[in-house]
């Protein structure tokens, strides 16, 4: 881990979202916080075109590459170059809250007794207030963070803030195979390390288009669950 130069390094991994990760460097350029504390690192983990164009524009921003395939291991790459007193997530095709970073900032001081933050995440419609019949399913079932955090102790990557110092002791996060946001909470909680829900801590994700991307999503949740359980007769059983 390199010395802290800076207040707070949001690390955002991307893999073909352009126009997405446009609007999410706009909204954190429109952040309520001093930004001349802020580093924003984008992890590319292997478009097709690199985001060279995209991120050009924005100050304080500063684009990586990691080869390794999967979200984990681009975080990683964040972490292992990022300059911060806190360490901050955030998807590329999600929306920062204008109060996104103060609130990251003011949780995450040592005093705070919070060593990691899940934050609130709103799933954002295409026409407000008129949701399709999609975009209403999402917003029941889908980023359900309050119960992830409460009652399964862990944090989506998409909102999530943590210090240099409980990410070192927790270790990095895993590869492609498996959950990886969760797998990190739950080793979290193995060593004593809890997460805290930050309801006013929020951001904004898009709904998916269609059922056959939330089957998608479906089909990736369930294959990691069958990875953590199937170890032997019983865990594949299970």
């Amino acid at each position: 881990m390199t010395p802290h130069h800076c207040n707070i390094s949001v690390i955002i991994a991307h893999l073909n979202q352009p126009d997405y990760l446009k609007m999410c460097l706009t909204s954190l350029q429109q952040q309520s916080f001093d930004m001349t504390g802020v580093e924003i690192i984008v992890v590319d983990n292997g478009s097709r075109v690199l985001p060279h164009e995209v991120v050009a524009p924005f100050t304080n921003v500063r684009l990586e590459t990691e080869a390794k395939a999967g979200p984990g291991p681009a975080r990683n790459k964040g972490v292992s170059v990022a300059t911060g007193r806190v360490l901050a997530f955030i998807d590329s095709d999600c929306i920062a809250d204008a109060q996104w970073l103060a609130t990251v900032w003011r949780v995450m001081q040592p005093d705070s007794g919070i060593d990691i933050a899940g934050g609130n995440v709103k799933v954002a419609t295409q026409v407000p207030g008129r949701p399709t019949m999609v975009e209403a399913y999402e917003q029941v079932f889908s980023f359900r963070q309050q119960f992830y955090v409460e009652r399964q102790g862990f944090s989506a990557t998409l909102n999530m803030a943590t210090r240099p110092e409980v990410f070192t002791r927790v270790g990095p996060f895993g590869g492609i195979e498996i959950a990886e946001d969760r797998d990190w909470g739950i080793r979290a909680g193995k060593l004593g390390i809890k997460t805290h829900f930050v309801p006013d801590m929020w951001v904004m994700h898009p709904a998916r288009r269609d059922m056959q991307e939330i089957s998608a999503k479906l089909d990736r949740i369930l294959s990691h669950d069958y990875e953590e359980q199937a170890h032997g007769f019983l865990g594949q059983a299970r």
